[in-house]
């Protein structure tokens, strides 16, 4: 599966204007929607019970919306 590419890229500015987004360096899109659920997940958890299993959990949800975003 792929990452997605680059989830804010930056706009290429030529003697023409913007043209096409950089692949810069930075968060993927599947990064930052593992980082959003991981958030949701966190959200909801009183206790302070942070663990790796959150973050597998917060891919798995990530990897869905990518799935869905096609």
């Amino acid at each position: 599966m792929s990452n997605g590419g680059p989830a804010f890229p930056v706009p290429e500015i030529s003697a023409n204007g913007p043209s096409r987004p950089v692949q810069a360096a930075g968060i993927t899109i599947r990064d930052y929607f593992a980082a959003a659920a991981l958030q949701g997940i966190l959200s909801g958890d009183q206790g302070g019970n942070f663990d790796a299993s959150n973050v597998r959990v917060a891919y798995l949800y990530a990897d869905e919306m990518m799935r869905r975003r096609g």
